[in-house]
């Protein structure tokens, strides 16, 4: 016969294995305090090694004197396999792949506004590219042939110093963030622009703002109040 905890125990597992991944339409992130642990994790539905990537969010602060990371993508074989900071008092963004910086210069980004920003991984001939606000950077050269391996681990508002362990402390993002997809393709300008002006557009077939599988530690989800 078998004990009743044991049986609640197993109800209650059954029941966390096969909780659907959420639609946060109409909710925001936000990350109410610079501290160390404020972050949230995300899962990708695709977790086979991918050469191209798409990432889009939106985020809202009244900080950039500081540095920040925005999103940051580690994997077994390299920490900051694809990461985007931004870096406040240069006054530019910094994209990271497979541990190789690239800087982006001249690009807007609007206190206490919705920012837009697109980035773009086509890691096949070895370009990145950032879009923010309708304005687009350069395309500039990474490592060619580099790819997000097997099960990356995917953090929001932080830098991740190793993967599945220990997060920077000093680029901790204060703000809000909504509207977070990841694609496993390069978007094009026409798509970007659909994003940017919150026309209609197919969410990310990596990570789905409308079927998040996440959790969210230090950081609240809340309604996104508009009129």
């Amino acid at each position: 016969m078998k004990r009743p905890e044991l049986v609640f125990l197993a109800i209650t597992l059954c029941s966390i294995a096969a909780q659907a991944a959420e639609d946060l339409s109409g909710k925001v992130f936000s990350f109410p305090q610079y501290g160390r642990t404020p972050h949230v994790r995300l899962t990708p539905s695709n977790s086979s090694t991918q050469v191209s990537a798409t990432f889009c969010l939106r985020v809202f602060t009244d900080f950039d004197h500081y540095e920040f990371a925005l999103f940051s993508t580690a994997t077994a074989k390299q920490s900051r396999s694809f990461t985007v900071i931004r870096r406040g008092a240069e006054k530019q963004y910094q994209i990271v792949v497979d541990g190789n910086e690239v800087n982006f210069y001249g690009l807007p980004f609007d206190l206490n506004k919705w920012n837009s920003i697109c980035v773009t991984l086509d890691g096949k001939p070895g370009l990145s590219q950032i879009f923010v606000n309708g304005i687009h950077s350069l395309k500039k050269e990474h490592m060619p042939g580099v790819s997000i391996a097997d099960n990356p681990i995917i953090i929001l508002g932080r830098d991740q110093n190793n993967y599945g362990g220990e997060l920077d402390r000093k680029k901790g993002f204060v703000g809000q963030m909504r509207n977070v997809n990841m694609w496993n393709y390069v978007f094009s300008p026409c798509e970007i622009e659909s994003y940017m002006q919150e026309l209609v557009y197919n969410t990310g077939n990596n990570i789905d703002w409308k079927k998040m599988d996440f959790s969210h530690h230090g950081v609240l989800l809340e309604n996104y109040e508009t009129c």
